[in-house]
């Protein structure tokens, strides 16, 4: 079962990453989740 959940988040943070942004939140039991810009905070 970690095994399904490192890939979803894996796949996620490829999705984001194809995007330019970084993973903000992950929930691997309903496979949800948040891309959000790299430097948000310094700017």
């Amino acid at each position: 079962m970690e095994e399904i959940r490192n890939q979803k988040l894996n796949k996620a943070l490829e999705l984001c990453k194809q995007s330019g942004l970084v993973l903000r939140k992950f929930d691997g039991k309903n496979f949800s989740f948040e891309c959000d810009e790299p430097n948000r905070s310094k700017l």
